[in-house]
């Protein structure tokens, strides 16, 4: 399905794409920066397959520094986007982004690789991907015409936080404008907001996760470059000066921060830092910018093999543990030619562990502690408690202002975020619309701002299923799609429906596949794609339409970031799709022609119906020959002895041979707790559990043992 970029075409995209000077006779951007741009820029242009003319149409449209920017683009976005985005979508951000770098003087001073890298970029990590930009722009050039760049980035926070607040969730992100519409989300999707926001005007801003102690999986907040420093903030909770948050007494037992960019192009004197670069892989790149929060250590580890010889090449993983979440990997490097791996981090305990040849040794690091080894010569220790002091540092953040209610009023006014909030989106529910839905009720109040199109396709006839349809979306994808979207899905649905009951036909049919949804028509174009035989072919023998998926679509592609989930119909036009989705896009494909099927909530197993009920699919494997089952034992944890850690969690947890952590079990300690089986692979694994006496300091308790298949292992918690 995917047509090979002929030779002439990609001259002529270089063609288009080759930087001119503008014509007030300053170029701008760099000789230097285009040459980079375009080097990265060629070699990545096959990617583009069949969609190479949409390209070049739309790069004939650009100027000439819209131009860069959309190269800029082009290496940056990942291939599930470039895939599906609509091209002109990303042409209305680089003409957005000029104008910024025109017009707005904190934006004219920045360097141009910090102005394409945090104002220009138009994502942050994985939102949705919609156009918000010119709208917040609208919503803000006003308040903060005349401020300095200080006052404009906190009235830029405040403005997000009088439009949503913290809520938990576990769904995909919010896009930038989903938020708005909601009112909520998590911190991570909060950050994103303001951060998106802040470019919106030009000011340059990323998200950092910061890894800290106490709270599972660490918090993010927004850091915007103020007079060439980062800064951070409370995303959505807007305090009137830089560098202060609700969090900001927990900071100083930070150990690592986190920022991502899709670029070496941005990152400037840092490049070749591999203490402030601490990954770089997948198009991703990972900074730590701890040293700016905290007091920090150098941290060296050195790795033995079996000989006690330095290895080089040996996987590093530097842990956290947290109760419930557990082992939080902060950071994995490769030991050099002498067997050492550097890492700076702030002061406070933590896990090592290396891996070589299939094996593993791990190792605690406590609080001051600067080198230490791990070494495979020596045998670990099996099924002995070891117990290990947590303690991190009581130190303060270095970055952390105070603020007064009289600061907060002279700059934000009288009313605070949670009075505009609330007026913001008072008028989003209208009850008297929404009464004759009252199955819809949830979904309709879960709008917020998009009650308008979710209402719009209801009310545009009597069909019972509209109702059945809105009232089994998502929270998130209530407040995001269309009533376009909905039409698409109900009359797709519609024509695939054959003798499947009404339960069934809305289970494995008419509902969305994914949790969140999609934001484009998709039903009806998949449709278009086939024609009625090979659909019909597809109902009577679904095998038929894995082997056809199998043989069409691929997942190879130059680019090293293969993206999110992909969109259906650009999967089936470009023929590309990243292993890790195959089967998801195979089951959305499979309803969109007629077959009916659903995803356990709770295993994740696919399932559809039959005489019996629903069942996990029989055809998604395939003909071939079924896989052997793998040796399995299992462990009987002994709760006797338990009643001191009541209100602890313990866990089980295993390292694969990829290096990659997994839990297989996590315990909350009860008094009632009993003798239990648990049913585990063969393997080595590790029982780990923290007992925090105090908020930066208790006792981590660890323990090695091995499941041997058909055997049973017997653990039970410390002696206490």
């Amino acid at each position: 399905m995917r047509k090979i970029l002929s030779i002439c075409l990609i001259v002529a995209l270089l063609f288009t794409s080759l930087a001119a000077v503008p014509a007030s006779g300053e170029p701008a951007f760099s000789s230097s920066l285009r040459a980079e741009l375009a080097a990265q820029y060629e070699a990545l242009l096959p990617d583009l397959g069949i969609r190479a003319e949409e390209w070049e149409n739309e790069m004939n449209r650009c100027t000439d520094e819209e131009k860069v920017i959309m190269q800029y683009y082009f290496i940056t976005t990942d291939m599930s986007a470039l895939c599906s985005i609509d091209f002109s979508l990303l042409h209305s951000f680089a003409a957005h982004a000029a104008m910024l770098r025109e017009t707005m003087p904190w934006t004219r001073e920045l360097d141009e690789e910090t102005f394409l890298c945090y104002v220009a970029s138009y994502r942050v990590l994985k939102e949705p991907i919609v156009d918000y930009r010119p709208f917040f722009y609208e919503q803000l050039a006003g308040k903060i015409k005349g401020r300095s760049l200080t006052e404009a980035a906190l009235l830029v926070n405040f403005w997000c936080g009088s439009q949503a607040t913290y809520a938990d969730t576990d769904q995909r992100e919010a896009s930038p404008l989903g938020m708005v519409n909601g009112g909520f989300g998590r911190c991570g999707e909060e950050t994103n907001f303001v951060v998106n926001t802040l470019r919106s005007v030009g000011i340059p801003a990323r998200e950092c996760n910061v890894k800290w102690t106490t709270v599972p999986g660490g918090h993010t907040v927004v850091q915007a470059l103020i007079d060439g420093e980062w800064h951070y903030m409370g995303a959505c909770e807007p305090d009137p000066v830089l560098d202060s948050a609700w969090c900001s007494s927990r900071f100083g037992s930070i150990l690592m921060t986190e920022s991502r960019t899709f670029s070496s192009i941005g990152l400037g004197e840092v490049r070749d830092n591999r203490d402030v670069i601490y990954y770089e892989g997948k198009g991703l790149y990972a900074l730590n910018d701890i040293s700016n929060f905290v007091e920090t250590k150098e941290l060296d580890l050195t790795v033995l093999d079996k000989n006690g010889e330095p290895a080089a090449g040996a996987a590093v993983k530097l842990v956290l543990v947290q109760p419930e979440t557990w082992v939080i990997v902060l950071v994995d490097r490769l030991t050099d030619e002498a067997g050492k791996a550097r890492f700076t981090l702030g002061k406070g305990s933590i896990g090592a562990v290396a891996f070589l040849d299939g094996e593993w040794r791990w190792e605690w690091i406590a609080q001051d502690q600067t080198e230490a080894t791990l070494s495979f010569a020596e045998t670990p220790e099996y099924d002995e408690w070891i117990a290990f002091p947590i303690q991190y540092s009581e130190a303060d953040t270095r970055l952390w202002q105070s603020c007064t209610e009289e600061d907060r009023t002279a700059l934000f006014g009288e009313k605070n975020c949670d009075e505009l909030r609330a007026e913001n989106h008072a008028g989003d529910f209208d009850a008297e619309r929404a009464a004759p839905y009252p199955d819809c009720e949830t979904s309709l109040r879960n709008a917020g701002k998009n009650f308008s199109q979710l209402i719009a396709f209801l009310e545009k006839d009597n069909d019972p299923l509209r109702i059945r349809l809105v009232a089994g979306l998502t929270d998130k994808y209530c407040r995001e799609v269309s009533a376009e979207v909905l039409e698409d899905i109900l009359q797709g649905a519609g024509n695939v429906r054959d003798s499947l009951s009404e339960d069934d036909f809305v289970k494995g049919i008419l509902l969305p596949v994914t949790e969140w949804g999609y934001f484009t028509p998709q039903r009806l174009p998949v449709q278009q794609m086939f024609t009625a035989e090979e659909m019909q072919a597809f109902r009577e023998d679904p095998s038929v339409l894995v082997q056809w998926f199998a043989e069409n679509i691929h997942g190879e592609c130059i680019r090293p970031n293969r993206g999110a989930e992909p969109v259906l119909t650009a999967v089936l036009k470009t023929g590309f799709c990243p292993d890790q989705y195959r089967t998801g896009m195979l089951m959305e494909l499979a309803r969109a022609v007629g077959i009916p099927v659903c995803q356990d909530p709770e295993t994740g197993a696919w399932l559809s119906p039959g005489t019996d009920g629903w069942a996990p699919v029989d055809w998604l494997a395939g003909t071939g020959e079924p896989e052997a089952e793998a040796p399995a034992g299992e462990v009987l944890y002994k709760a006797a002895g338990s009643e001191p850690y009541t209100g602890l969690f313990w866990g089980i947890i295993s390292l694969n041979s990829g290096g990659v952590f997994e839990d297989f079990c996590v315990w909350l300690v009860e008094e009632t707790d009993e003798d239990t089986a648990i049913p585990l692979p063969a393997g080595d694994y590790m029982m780990i559990m923290e007992d925090m006496q105090a908020e930066k300091s208790g006792t981590l308790y660890f323990k090695r043992f091995t499941v041997k298949d058909g055997e049973t292992a017997t653990l039970s918690l410390p002696e206490k």
